[in-house]
């Protein structure tokens, strides 16, 4: 996450694969409140789910009351979309003019949907300057290219080894954000 003290355009993009149904989907939207409520008051949200394709959640917004509304109607589907999602992220966050961009994406699995490759999705964040803060899941099989798709971008893979862990990561990545 970056430590500029300039406007931070973030989005959170979180995985809503078949996976994910239960305790960890409803453990990464309370972790995404957190970081939600916690950013900076000068930055904006937009979130991005994704299974078989991205989806955006709710839209550029400073309110993070807004961008909490949102999260409680997510539903997982089949698939998992991670570089297409880090590409389509990357994207949006180039029409955010004198803002860092930064994308944080949490799954718990690997990418079985996109029609783009990992090298794709790095390439797009380059173009964008987006950097990928990446939260691999318990049991995630696709650290190696989750750690380098954070390595790439100038941002950090964080792999936890308990869904109790994730409120303190996502706080942790909120308090940089301010820095």
């Amino acid at each position: 996450v970056t430590r500029s003290r300039v406007p931070v355009s973030v989005v959170v993009a979180l995985d809503t694969s078949d996976s994910m149904r239960g305790a960890k989907l409803r453990d990464a939207l309370d972790a995404a409140q957190t970081l939600i409520a916690a950013k900076p008051d000068r930055s904006e949200v937009q979130l991005i789910g994704f299974a078989a394709e991205p989806q955006t959640l709710h839209t550029w917004t400073a309110d993070p009351g807004a961008s909490m509304s949102a999260l409680a109607g997510v539903k997982t589907s089949a698939g998992t979309a991670i570089w297409d999602t880090v590409t389509t992220a990357a994207q949006q966050l180039g029409s955010r003019s004198g803002a860092a961009r930064v994308i944080v994406l949490l799954t718990d699995g690997m990418d079985t949907s996109s029609a783009g490759t990992l090298t794709e999705a790095i390439a797009a964040a380059q173009r964008y300057h987006a950097h990928v803060d990446a939260v691999g899941l318990p049991g995630a099989p696709a650290t190696a290219a989750l750690r380098h798709l954070a390595s790439a971008t100038g941002g950090e893979f964080i792999q936890v080894s308990s869904l109790d862990q994730l409120h303190g990561v996502y706080a942790g990545l909120a308090a940089r954000l301010s820095h």
